[in-house]
């Protein structure tokens, strides 16, 4: 028979056990949830320009190293020789020189650099001019033929690391052309207002490719209205934007850090956006002024639109019955690209969709049509290899996380080797990504290559404000919105609250409507 005290001596010997591995537990996790410096992944290399940001408060060191890699560069470019140098609020500009033929495993950089002011630090990577660009893939980035890892640290005085400080707003990227060079990579996107998507791009090898993205992706004739398909690269009609529209988003290398403010002051002195809230889009102030020379309905449609960047619609109800979208009507996509803007005036001739002339007697209706908000594109440029597809995951604002993508690859032309296609064309309906969709194999020749491979989506959106007008006024009060006769007799009729639908949006400062020719039909997007 067991005596009693060794029941308990039993018990207290369990328990420490339990306590010594719960502990062991406890300290994996710590280990494995420990802040690290980022690092470029090690199947991937930069080669060609490139410029990285971070984020440090006063008193805090940053570091960034570039070192020679032992892979050799296959299409004959030359080498070139590289300036690293890094500069910030209050910190004077310091630069070194990597030779063109330096040895592996030796490079240049920085180390623990003190942060002067808390702001916004930047650091380049710079090829000179003489080096080669390759327009499909950035009409911007120089290349060379040495490669080179990095690593960029950010740690506080007692030299914790700072995670989700460090981000790029085009990564030019350059990986050897073995297949075993393709990897799984995972980047996060932050918008100028405030939305977040984390994406996975997997077995993705594109040998000389750039990512980034941006509200347009594939673009019309050099315009700011998106095509919403995929095209090849020497398409003449169609291009993307590169940046060039706006509304482009950061590239974080981790999960932003929570700490990160809204904004903060950067190298040149200018205030840069780092980490906003999510606001709702306003309009205010929308207004048709009849041009009273005129003997037909012309005149000038003015408004302001806030806490809003992207495309959307002015729409003109040309015969007041309601309908916006008739063929008498009018449409024009205008884009925005700040936050904050001046005041919109539209010119408006009086002539419908028809081409004929509206009367002054003629009621007409005017609408700023928000159809799409924290639209992000992203556009994969000459990229031989993405086999296991694409998961976009959006991360904050109303419904999140949502893991829809869109595509349209129906306008491309069928390979010769049907092994390196993709298995659906049309993503018009925008699937659930989890796992990844919308891949093909890696090689030449193969779906991706010398194209521009566009997917894109958007999040709900609540707009405030007065989004609707009639002109001229019959009543002194509709919808709770009292209206001066004497003053530009317009009758707010729309809409002070929700929208809800998918989208994003967009203005452009001063434009004619030349309105004797339909605009061409965008995509649709689909109501989810």
């Amino acid at each position: 028979m067991v005596s009693r005290s060794l029941h308990t001596q039993t018990i207290r010997y369990i328990i420490v056990a339990l306590t010594f591995f719960c502990c062991l537990g406890l300290l994996s996790v710590v280990r494995s949830n420990s802040a690290s410096a980022i690092t470029s992944d090690p199947k991937m290399f930069v080669s060609g320009d490139n410029t990285f940001y971070g984020y440090a408060r006063a008193g805090e060191k940053i570091s960034a190293n570039f070192v020679k890699s032992s892979q050799v560069e296959p299409l004959g470019l030359g080498a070139h020789p590289i300036t690293v140098s890094i500069e910030g609020p209050g910190l004077e500009r310091q630069a070194c020189t990597i030779s063109p033929t330096v040895v592996t495993g030796a490079g240049c950089g920085f180390t623990d650099v003190v942060a002067a002011e808390t702001g916004v630090y930047k650091i380049d990577f710079a090829l000179p001019k003489e080096a080669t660009i390759y327009d499909q893939v950035s009409p911007t980035v120089r290349w060379g033929r040495n490669m080179f890892s990095w690593n960029i640290t950010i740690k506080d005085s007692a030299n914790a690391v700072k995670a989700g400080r460090v981000w790029s707003e085009l990564y030019a990227i350059r990986q050897p052309i073995q297949p075993e060079f393709a990897t799984d990579l995972l980047y996060y996107y932050m918008s100028e207002d405030g939305y977040l998507y984390r994406a996975t791009y997997k077995g993705y090898n594109g040998q000389i490719s750039t990512l980034s993205a941006d509200a347009f992706g594939i673009r019309q004739n050099k315009t700011c209205r998106s095509a919403y398909q995929s095209i090849q690269v020497d398409d003449t009609k169609l291009s993307p934007s590169f940046g060039e529209c706006g509304g482009s988003y950061k590239l974080f290398f981790e999960q932003p850090a929570g700490e990160l403010p809204q904004s903060a002051k950067r190298w040149d002195g200018k205030t840069e956006w780092v980490s906003p809230a999510i606001n709702r889009p306003v309009i205010d102030g929308l207004t048709f002024d009849v041009d009273q020379s005129a003997d037909m309905q012309a005149g000038k449609i003015t408004y302001a639109l806030k806490n809003y960047i992207g495309q959307y619609d002015i729409k003109i109800d040309t015969n007041d019955d309601g309908n916006f979208d008739a063929t008498e009507d009018i449409k024009i996509t205008h884009k925005i690209d700040k936050l904050t803007s001046d005041r919109q005036e539209i010119t408006f001739d009086g002539i419908n969709g028809d081409g004929q002339p509206i009367p002054k007697s003629q009621k007409i209706r005017v609408k700023i049509d928000i159809a799409r908000v924290a639209e992000i594109h992203l556009v994969n440029a000459d990229v031989e290899g993405r086999t296991g597809g694409i998961e976009l995951v959006r991360l904050s604002g109303d419904n999140a996380p949502t893991y829809r993508v869109c595509w349209n690859d129906t306008q491309l032309k069928p390979i010769a080797n049907k092994a390196l296609e993709t298995s659906k064309v049309d993503g018009r309906e925008c699937p659930l990504s989890q796992g990844g969709v919308h891949g093909w194999a890696y090689g030449t020749d193969s779906w991706g290559d010398v194209r521009y491979i566009d997917n894109w989506i958007y999040a709900s959106a609540r707009v405030d404000g007065t989004a609707e007008i009639q002109y001229p006024s019959e009543a002194a009060e509709i919808a709770g919105v009292s209206v001066n006769r004497q003053q530009k007799q317009v009758i707010a009729f729309g809409v002070i609250g929700v929208i809800a639908v998918l989208g994003v949006v967009g203005a452009i400062v001063g434009v004619k409507i030349h309105n004797h020719r339909k605009l061409m039909k965008q995509f649709q997007p689909p109501k989810f």
